[in-house]
């Protein structure tokens, strides 16, 4: 099974959206980051896939990985 996209808050107009790496259109828009943020991590930890939070200025916040984490290597 093809790994699921990551999972991004950023500012959208007036809204905080929800959106797939790579799609154009959000799968959620929010009142607040915080409520955009919680609906965010609910997506990423069930496909268990990657979760970046955005600032208003469109930079990366926080990030955190929800998916299998390749085993540590050596060295």
């Amino acid at each position: 099974m093809p790994k699921k996209k990551p999972v991004h808050v950023t500012l959208h107009g007036a809204k905080w959206a929800v959106t797939r790496e790579g799609n154009k259109r959000a799968s959620s828009l929010h009142d607040t980051q915080k409520q955009a943020e919680k609906k965010g991590r609910e997506v990423a930890r069930k496909d268990g896939t990657e979760f970046f939070l955005h600032n208003k200025r469109g930079q990366i916040r926080s990030r955190d990985s929800y998916g299998s984490d390749p085993k540590s290597s050596r060295g």
